[in-house]
């Protein structure tokens, strides 16, 4: 009997009969078979977030992991890097971009990308008056303020 598997687990068949001798009495025999289900690598949405947003200066690691069996070893390169994303890290700004994980058993690979948003305070670069200081009172001036942050500064 062919049956599509979705799942491991132990499956059971009862075969049963009516014996010629002994037509008023049932004969049966059960037999187990436990099945387990080999699977090449999946992630998805649910197992590898595809945005994550992580906070500058704290510790972080990619949260990726993907579903089959053997289980997948699954690891995360930030593209154009060439050595792993190790778990975590600390973080900076320059963290932020798009990484590719990549799951692999002895059925296959499965590749899935990334995207990291660093979130950092803002910081001011550029201050600065467009008139001559000291200026007299009524006078008219800019102010010039410049400052760098994500999510991007409000400025006041």
């Amino acid at each position: 009997m062919g049956i599509p598997l979705l799942d491991s687990g132990m499956f059971w068949c009862n075969a049963t009969n009516r014996m010629p001798r002994t037509a008023a009495k049932l004969s049966q025999q059960w037999k187990g078979l436990k099945v387990k289900l080999l699977a090449k690598p999946k992630m998805d949405e649910a197992s590898c977030p595809s945005n994550q947003t992580w906070l500058e200066g704290t510790l972080q690691s990619l949260a990726c992991e993907a579903n089959g069996t053997p289980t997948p070893l699954v690891l995360c390169f930030k593209e154009g890097a060439t050595e792993e994303f190790h778990q975590e890290e600390n973080i900076s700004r320059n963290d932020s971009g798009a990484y590719q994980c990549k799951a692999t058993n002895s059925h296959g690979t499965d590749r899935w990308m990334v995207t990291v948003q660093v979130e950092y305070r803002p910081t001011i670069s550029l201050l600065a008056a467009s008139a001559s200081l000291p200026i007299r009172r009524g006078a008219s001036f800019n102010i010039t303020c410049q400052a760098g942050g994500s999510p991007p500064a409000v400025y006041t």
